[in-house]
């Protein structure tokens, strides 16, 4: 007997252990049930507190042991596509899977937003520095899986949020930065080239957040709970004078600023100069997207987890 991890409890399981995001995919298994015992050893191998486990099942009429303790989720359509991850005789759902599971579920700016927590890394940076940048997966790797998976639930959505996903973002805060320069004009955003996010600056030793290198362009975000305070900030300044040296433009982004669509505004028309754009808004009702767009990244997310 197999049990199968799906949504939270995968989540939290892959991000107990980001090495499983290296292990081969697995088919689904068959004749996945649980025993009490079994989801007990479940919650302590993967430390899911009180928590009720989510447990995923291709049968609706599928028996478990002990219902009262599990969430059961069902599953069409996974037949003979790799979608699990196998820790001994236990099976969670990867990240690729996850990500179509939340697209079914939430609106296409929390699937986007949740495509950045998963392509990138959001502990902390001193974290980041001991144990490497690592990621649960990638744009490309999802972009696989999508391809592989037949018509059901979530795979058009997640399609959709996928093309406005960018690998290795570091923070929530650089996911919507980018997000709102980004997405394109009907869905509320500026437009803009797409920026590589958190990338070694050419002739220096330092690591840019929004980059266009090629248009010698860096945008860096100020947040102090990422980058630190006192000292830390004297080392950004310091490390954006480098930077500079070697003919970057460097634009410093308060965490403040980005709550202001004046500011905002500003910016994007900053960036769009750089990158050698043309702004021309000519989407209806504008404003109004764009308000609703950023209460979405700014305000209360819908995202389950």
């Amino acid at each position: 007997m197999s049990i199968i991890l799906s949504h939270k409890s995968a989540l939290i399981a892959n991000l107990r252990n980001r090495s499983f995001s290296d292990e081969p995919r697995h088919c689904f298994p068959l004749n996945p049930k649980a025993s009490e015992k079994e989801i007990e050893r479940c919650r302590n191998l993967f430390e899911l507190g009180k928590s009720m486990p989510d447990i995923l099942t291709t049968q609706r009429k599928q028996r478990f042991y002990f219902p009262d303790s599990v969430q059961i989720h069902y599953a069409k359509n996974l037949e003979g596509i790799p979608s699990f991850i196998r820790v001994g005789d236990i099976y969670v759902a990867s990240p690729e899977l996850l990500f179509v599971q939340v697209a079914a579920t939430v609106s296409l700016t929390d699937a986007i937003l949740f495509g950045y927590h998963l392509c990138g890394d959001y502990r902390s940076a001193d974290v980041r520095k001991e144990t490497g940048n690592q990621p649960l997966t990638s744009v490309n790797k999802i972009a696989a899986y999508l391809e592989a998976l037949p018509q059901m639930k979530g795979t058009r959505n997640a399609a959709r949020a996928l093309r406005y996903v960018i690998d290795n973002s570091n923070s929530p805060q650089e996911s919507r930065l980018t997000i709102i320069l980004i997405l394109p004009n009907h869905l509320g955003g500026y437009g803009l080239l797409a920026p590589a996010l958190n990338q070694p600056i050419p002739g220096t030793t330092k690591i840019g957040d929004l980059c266009w290198l090629e248009h010698g362009l860096i945008l860096e975000y100020d947040s102090a709970k990422n980058h630190g305070e006192g000292a830390r900030r004297v080392a950004d300044s310091v490390r954006r004078t480098k930077i500079e040296l070697q003919d970057f433009r460097v634009v410093s982004v308060e965490p403040q600023q980005t709550h202001s669509l004046e500011y905002l505004d500003e910016l994007a028309a900053l960036v769009a100069r750089h990158l050698g754009q043309r702004q021309r808004i000519r989407t209806e009702r504008f404003a109004e997207k764009q308000r609703a767009l950023h209460d979405d990244l700014y305000g209360r997310s819908g995202l389950p987890f």
